[in-house]
């Protein structure tokens, strides 16, 4: 597990790291309209490569479950019965992307009059890379699926890097966000060939019938149709976010919201790399409570360990490290913002704890029923605060939207396995706890 959670950080962290060095890089470049815009294009893209219908993790589950039944012969029977499904979907949501794009620019978002053009030719670019964005969470499930953390970090590195390094080198042809779109669009196609290729050395075909793979497609829609909901549902409220103040406020205020979020959002790095690990070593110990409850407890105290004091420093010093990757006029609007981002911050990664919990028990439909009942709650508590308050209002929102997400997950993990309520209600309070101690720190950091 450690060698596991170790190669999903680097995974995770090297894009980070790109993204530190080249994001000033990227608004000095592009200007804060087209920065803007870039952000939204990476979030739209992210948020269609959910097109996967959940089908990543349910086969990454499945293959788990075949290897370890000694049945790995199978483990292509079930990738070709979830490309059947993705393939055709993952085709029209590139069609409507690029169908969209013209009244996407043009009717919902504020962009500028003369950047309206290049806009919607970088969109149309960038909706050809949801098929390859789609099928490559697919091949990386097989190869979660077989534990394979060591290939999966070597291709995600430079999948990552692509959505940074590749605007970076396109500024050498100016500062269009065509040439971006295209570089970003030929990378990620490379890197779902590469993705086929290393799946391919592993997954030999059995028999293979089209009767295996209807059953297949049938029992990976059985954990993916609940997983499909909320990957759709969840990230559309981590990504709506940026739309939405794109359509209430000037485009150029998106980049003051997305140059926070660069920051706080890469807290996600660590639990990123834990739920993968996490999620089959709770499924097999389920039968054994005191293996279960030491899993939890050992995740969730490393966790508390590292994200305290990195979400501590992010709220004491934003100020001056804004100022310092950004420039002064830049951390003076992103500042307040990553301030309450941050606070809101730990209560969502132990939500992401409890969510691998309820997981491991099989219950993927009750994350997506809280999901569905949180949505029409966060679009109306962003549509308020971020038109009142701009970019401080959307984070606020977000911030509420996580702190009410929180709280569903720990009472649902409790109720699907009774037996560690008691972990769940002291992290509960652990985490308003931390949350009241960040707020505090924010506002005594805040310029007064």
């Amino acid at each position: 597990m450690r060698r596991g959670v170790a190669l999903n950080l680097l995974g995770w962290g090297v894009p980070a790291v790109a993204a530190l060095l080249l994001v000033p890089r990227l608004l000095h470049g592009y200007g804060e309209s087209r920065f803007g815009l870039l952000a939204i294009a990476w979030s739209a893209v992210g948020y269609l490569g959910l097109l996967d219908l959940g089908l990543s993790k349910a086969l990454a589950q499945r293959v788990a479950v075949l290897h370890g039944e000694g049945r790995e012969a199978f483990t292509a029977t079930s990738l070709h019965a979830a490309l059947e499904v993705v393939l055709p979907i993952a085709t029209l949501g590139a069609i409507a992307g690029w169908m969209l794009s013209s009244w996407f620019i043009g009717s919902v978002l504020s962009v500028p009059t003369d950047l309206q053009p290049e806009g919607t030719r970088a969109l149309r670019l960038f909706a050809l890379a949801v098929p390859a964005t789609v099928l490559t969470a697919v091949f990386r499930g097989v190869l979660e699926g077989q534990r394979r953390f060591g290939t999966v970090t070597l291709l995600r590195v430079p999948f990552g890097l692509l959505t940074f390094v590749g605007p970076w080198w396109a500024l050498r042809y100016g500062p269009s966000l065509v040439p971006a779109a295209a570089i970003i669009v030929t990378g990620r196609w490379v890197l779902l060939f590469a993705h086929v290729v290393a799946v391919r050395r592993t997954a030999t075909a059995g028999s293979n019938t089209a009767v295996e793979r209807r059953n297949e497609r049938r029992s990976l829609s059985t954990f993916g149709g609940w997983v499909t909901v909320s990957g759709i549902v969840s990230p559309l409220m981590n990504e709506i976010d940026r739309v939405g103040l794109g359509v209430l406020v000037p485009i150029a205020i998106v980049a003051h919201y997305a140059a926070a979020w660069e920051v706080v959002s890469k807290t996600w790095l660590i639990t990123a790399a834990l739920p993968p690990v996490l999620l089959p070593a709770l499924a097999a110990a389920r039968a054994d409570g005191d293996t279960e409850t030491a899993l939890l407890r050992n995740g969730l105290r490393g966790l508390a360990v590292v994200v305290f004091p990195l979400l501590s420093l992010l709220v004491v010093a934003a100020s001056p490290g804004l100022s310092w990757w950004l420039g002064e006029a830049m951390s003076r609007q992103a500042a307040p913002v990553l301030r309450v981002l941050a606070v809101a911050m730990f209560a969502n990664v132990v939500a992401q704890v409890a969510l691998t919990m309820i997981l491991a028990r099989g219950r993927a439909d009750l994350p997506a029923k809280f999901h569905l009942m949180e949505l029409p709650v966060y679009v109306l508590m962003l549509w308020w605060l971020a038109g009142r308050y701009g970019a401080v209002g959307a984070a606020t929102a977000w911030g509420l939207r996580a702190l009410i997400d929180t709280a569903l997950l720990l009472w649902a993990a409790g109720a699907v396995a009774p037996e560690t309520r008691v972990i769940w209600r002291r992290w509960g309070a652990i985490s308003l706890g931390v949350t009241v101690v960040l707020a505090t720190l924010a506002f005594s950091a805040a310029p007064q």
